[in-house]
């Protein structure tokens, strides 16, 4: 079967590790220094920010799956039936909110797995020491904060996985990793920043005059008018 999956862990891209306030300004000011130029009418811009977000939301799902099945224990991943594969790498669907008030951006991606995997996977999640409060504390509803997952441990662990929709599947995975290490949630997001170079998807511009220049045009621009 072909489930979706996310991350509730993923950081999206507003002040977050992927992309925040001066994440450039070190590299302006250098650049400024070196060609002579005002620091405050040089700026980088991103060339292609959508792209520049699906290839992050790809390679961190990519790390996401990868972590899931580094966890689990061999006798889970030897058993014959065991299938959780990343349909499509390149196939991630990035969601952004319209105001990031209280929400941040999404990524999904489409899993390839079978009932026997996702049995095993909610089976052996549920064993795990402190489960019972991690699901107390984070499904359940309260002043500014009203839950769609259910916080009862008995409901999780009585309903089919099958069963389970988007929303809860993605909770019991994000659960699965939080309760066997919770640093894999940063460890999987500076992966996915030495991987994914944000300085591929941007380039420097010059502010001259009211008119915005590619900071190479306008260094040739200058030699040519001192020529």
């Amino acid at each position: 079967m072909i489930r979706e999956i996310s991350s509730y862990r993923f950081p999206g891209f507003y002040e977050s590790i992927f992309c925040y306030s001066d994440e450039f300004v070190d590299e302006e000011y250098q650049l400024a220094c070196e060609f002579g130029i005002d620091p405050n009418r040089i700026y980088f811009e991103y060339i292609d920010f959508g792209k520049y977000k699906l290839d992050v939301s790809s390679e961190y799902m990519a790390l996401y799956v990868e972590a899931i099945i580094d966890v689990l224990p061999d006798n889970i991943k030897d058993n014959k039936d065991f299938k959780f594969e990343l349909v499509d790498k390149k196939c991630v669907a990035v969601i952004s909110p319209q105001y990031y008030n209280y929400d941040t951006d999404h990524c999904y991606c489409d899993v390839d797995t079978n009932e026997t995997t996702l049995k095993l996977i909610k089976d052996y999640t549920l064993s795990l020491e402190g489960v019972e409060e991690y699901i107390a504390k984070h499904f359940t509803s309260r002043d500014g904060f009203i839950s769609f997952i259910s916080n009862d441990f008995e409901y999780w662990k009585s309903l089919d996985v099958v069963e389970y929709e988007e929303n809860m599947l993605i909770a019991l995975l994000d659960m699965l990793l939080s309760l066997s290490d919770d640093e894999i949630f940063n460890n999987i997001a500076y992966e996915t920043e030495e991987k994914v170079s944000r300085y591929e998807y941007v380039t420097a511009i010059v502010n001259h005059n009211g008119k915005e220049y590619d900071l190479y045009d306008f260094i040739a621009l200058k030699e040519k008018e001192v020529v």
